[in-house]
């Protein structure tokens, strides 16, 4: 996975209400439609719903350094303060 997959992924979560809860509700189908790998669609299985809205409320910075700590999974980058 890209980081330019995950940007996608996540500008699109941020602009469509319906597509953030699914994809945090079902990751494996709302996700189908994108090349992801079994360990990518587990990543985003991985985020909660304050994680997200987290990304949500965060600056552009911390956007970038979001979608890196997912493209990486490191867990505790996972957390925006």
């Amino acid at each position: 996975m890209s980081f330019k997959s995950i940007e996608s992924i996540l500008d699109r979560a941020m602009s469509d209400t319906s597509f953030a809860v699914q994809m945090l509700t079902n990751p494996k189908e709302t996700l189908a439609e994108y090349d992801l790998s079994a360990e990518e669609v587990a990543r985003f299985e991985s985020l909660s719903r304050a994680d997200f809205e987290g990304f949500n409320k965060a600056s552009p910075e911390q956007r970038k350094s979001f979608g890196l700590a997912l493209l990486n999974h490191n867990q505790s980058m996972l957390r925006v303060k």
